[in-house]
């Protein structure tokens, strides 16, 4: 960024600034694919976790490791969080409800 070198999106990806590389005649399929991985995960886990990474970029270390801890706190005593490691024992799906 500081160099404003262009580089590729192999670069890219083996910098650690992007987590895929597709061709562009696959890219909405891959979109959809990292959707739907998404959102077969717990919504209330996602969403904590995606305030977590939202607001602790913007803070220091020790802010952010306390934004982590209270976002697993958030989860710990969730239905989901309960059907999760159920599902794993049974080696089934989980289906989670928000709960």
């Amino acid at each position: 960024i500081y160099t404003g070198r262009r580089i590729s999106a192999q670069e890219a990806k083996e910098y650690g600034l992007v987590e895929f590389v597709v061709p562009a005649d696959l890219l909405e399929e891959k979109a959809i694919e990292i959707a739907d991985r998404i959102a077969n995960n717990g919504p209330i886990a996602v969403r904590l976790a995606k305030e977590a990474i939202s607001n602790g970029i913007q803070v220091d270390l020790h802010t952010g490791l306390q934004m982590e801890k209270q976002a697993y706190e958030g989860v710990i005593h969730t239905k989901d969080r309960l059907e999760g490691l159920q599902a794993f024992k049974e080696k089934r799906k989980p289906m989670y409800k928000g709960e």
